[in-house]
């Protein structure tokens, strides 16, 4: 989920759905951009994954984007697909109400760890195109960390510890 109004609140609703119909259920406990999704995705085995963001609509807004097991959005089949079997349920008979926490407890949610996160860090440091001399491009303090050489949201560990959001788009 992104920093949009509520949405960390509908990424836990929509987990929460997901676990009751029995779908095994993954979710961030942190903001998480998009690229985080796909390799999330990739990396778990996973048949589809959402992103709770509206991208380039206005903050007010928020909603979901598809993708699929290669961790690319869903081409307009396989959305299709999907919403057929969205709009077989009933809104008043199909929809149960188990609290968050209760279905994390329960096992029907797992929280992606740190172990995740370090990876795809490793995975996109690895992929630089001027290799360690681009780690100079780093800029953290105590408040955020960023980078010059990526222009997509990113979530990295900082030197100093702390885990920061990047939303940096060209130089520091």
């Amino acid at each position: 989920y992104d920093s949009r109004h509520n949405s960390q609140l509908f990424a836990e609703v929509c987990a929460v759905a997901f676990a009751e119909a029995g779908i095994h259920t993954w979710l961030y406990d942190r903001l998480a951009p998009t690229p985080m999704l796909s390799f999330a995705v990739r990396q778990l085995g996973c048949g589809c994954g959402i992103v709770i963001s509206a991208s380039h609509n206005a903050g007010a807004y928020n909603g979901v984007k598809c993708y699929g097991p290669d961790g690319c959005q869903m081409t307009d089949s396989d959305a299709g697909d999907v919403l057929g079997y969205i709009n077989q349920v009933d809104l008043f008979e199909d929809v149960h109400t188990m609290a968050y926490d209760d279905a994390v407890a329960a096992g029907l949610i797992k929280i992606i760890g740190d172990e995740l996160l370090e990876s795809f860090t490793q995975q996109v440091l690895a992929q630089q195109v001027k290799g360690e001399s681009c780690l100079n491009l780093l800029s953290c303090d105590r408040n955020s960390c960023r980078f010059g050489l990526f222009f997509a949201p990113f979530c990295v560990r900082c030197s100093n510890g702390y885990l920061r959001v990047v939303f940096s788009f060209y130089g520091l």
